[in-house]
């Protein structure tokens, strides 16, 4: 028979060991086994076995017992190790990597966190992260174009740590910022200088928010650049100053001279890419990459873009681009422009209070050929109709209204004066007549002058001709009786009716305006509701 002596109540004591009898089982000549059940997980156990001889003489009243063995046996019980955490993945961003798993816990006893490991080698060098409880991380401040690796473990109270999941990895990237927005200037009284002032940047070209607003890193934003130019030409801009991250104004010395500024947000992957030129009296002009389409605003109207002046403290970016799936047999060029909050947010309701200017290009020449540089990529279809002919048509959500325009056959160009922003067409109209009064360009049928600053006014809109031809609009009822003239409107070439007659409006009714110029009259009827 062989004794084990358990000495797990000596556990964490140095020898020598104070031995207690616990079994007693039957060996036989070859082998010996012994099944201690009922251990803790993680205490240590220590043994040494004596033999006894069951063969003993009886008279001997007990059995033989040898000596103790001189060795001690150590057993340590293990613990199972926590599962390895499941659907590790890793997706890469700006200047960051956004690291997800299923979550495990609920499968790992005791669970305490998961603890992240990153490393630049696939396979060495991985140090920790993170720990967290959440199933998502998002490790930021990454250096763009580096490759990253990690692994991830799942730990339990007992300080044990499941095997690492497999390598993951991603190559963080970058883009440049935002142009800088909110921008005004202030002429000094002798127009020997021009102070700009703008709104901090806070995100980069696509919208996305930078990381750390208050002192973003080089990867955000470095600082700005002032560029000049003498014409209102991108092309021409050369660079005359930097300006560090912390201060958001410049002066520039003019000695008088009319110049063209661009204000340029840069960080590690370059500088801003869309171009916004103003001028040394603020005039604004949000360039596409024609070099000459353009959306123009003066710097009254501009304050409605900067946070400090427009009273809810955002900024308003204006963002543009050609939209050349829009071009086909009836349209030679598409424009958009659209106001985002903050370079963020879509505002499609922004207006100016008072008109900017819409400036697009059309090509000329033999149908079919290239368009000119800074046209190709926009899908400028060749103007086969005499450019005398063309004109602008705005997108007002539910269709396109003709805005007619001005034509500038040497620039190439068609522009119209309005305080819209949206979609803009280029498109033929037949115009070489002389003045042009089309009921489509009617605001609308109905409209509700009760002073909430939404359909108060009928706007009638008209092509002035070559001659210019300014008209006149009156208002009458049903029996033929003058009620009121028409006005000029915000919006040039444009008369309205705000439903007054003598200072009070009218009752709701079926009403008719009259507009004559250039020898026509154009007539029809409109309703007030009340």
């Amino acid at each position: 028979i062989a004794k084990i002596d358990d000495l797990s109540a000596q556990c964490g004591k140095p020898p020598p060991f104070d031995f207690a009898d616990e079994y007693a089982v039957a060996v036989d000549s070859t082998a010996s086994v012994f099944l201690h059940q009922g251990l803790e997980v993680s205490a240590t156990y220590y043994y040494r076995m004596t033999v006894v001889d069951k063969g003993a003489p009886s008279f001997l009243g007990q059995a033989l017992e040898s000596a103790v063995s001189a060795s001690t046996w150590t057993v340590t019980i293990a613990r199972p190790l926590p599962p390895t955490p499941a659907g590790f993945s890793a997706v890469a961003g700006m200047n960051k990597a956004l690291l997800t798993w299923a979550d495990s816990s609920a499968s790992v006893p005791d669970f305490v966190y998961y603890k992240l490991y990153r490393s630049t080698k696939e396979a060495s060098d991985f140090v920790s992260v993170t720990t967290t409880t959440a199933v998502s991380f998002t490790d930021r401040f990454l250096t763009p174009f580096t490759s990253y690796y990690y692994r991830l473990v799942a730990r339990d109270s007992f300080g044990l740590e499941s095997v690492q999941t497999s390598t993951v990895s991603v190559l963080p990237y970058n883009v440049p910022p935002e142009e800088p927005q909110g921008v005004r200037s202030v002429l000094s009284v002798d127009g020997s200088s021009t102070t700009f002032s703008w709104s901090p940047t806070v995100s980069f070209d696509d919208g996305t928010p930078f990381d750390s607003v208050g002192t973003p890193t080089a990867d955000e934003l470095q600082g700005y650049r002032v560029l000049r130019s003498a014409t209102p030409l991108a092309s021409d801009l050369v660079f005359i100053s930097s300006v560090p991250v912390s201060v958001s104004s410049y002066t520039a010395f003019t000695d008088n001279d009319l110049y063209y500024y661009r204000l340029q947000a840069y960080n590690s992957a370059g500088g801003s890419g869309e171009v916004m030129l103003v001028s040394g009296t603020g005039l604004q002009s949000f360039i596409l990459p024609d070099d000459v389409t353009r959306l123009v605003v003066t710097d009254e109207i501009a304050g409605s873009l900067d946070a400090g002046s427009n009273g809810t403290g955002d900024s308003i970016d204006i963002e543009r681009r050609f939209r050349p799936e829009d071009v086909g047999e009836e349209v030679f060029t598409s424009v958009e422009f659209k106001a985002r909050k903050n370079g963020v947010e879509d505002l499609p309701a922004f207006r100016f209070d008072k008109p900017a200017t819409v400036i697009l290009r059309y090509s000329t020449g033999t149908a079919g050929a290239p368009a000119p540089m800074g046209l190709a990529a926009a899908g400028v279809r060749t103007a086969a109709q005499s450019p005398e002919n063309l004109g602008i048509f705005w997108y007002n959500g539910a269709e396109f209204k003709k805005l007619y325009g001005r034509v500038n056959t040497a620039a190439q160009t068609v522009s119209v004066e309005t305080p819209n922003i949206g979609i803009f067409q280029i498109r033929a109209l037949l115009r070489s007549s002389g003045a042009v009064f089309d009921l489509s360009n009617l605001s609308g049928r109905v409209f509700t002058p009760n002073g909430d600053h939404k359909n108060d006014l009928m706007v009638f809109g008209y092509d002035p001709g070559p001659r210019s031809i300014v008209p006149t609009g009156k208002i009458y009822d049903l029996k033929g009786m003058y009620v009121a003239d028409m006005t000029a409107g915000l919006v040039p070439y444009t008369l309205v009716w705000d439903g007054r007659m003598n200072g009070k409006v009218v009752a709701g009714g079926v009403y008719v305006y009259e507009i004559k110029g250039d020898g026509k009259t154009f007539s029809g009827t409109i309703v007030v509701a009340r």
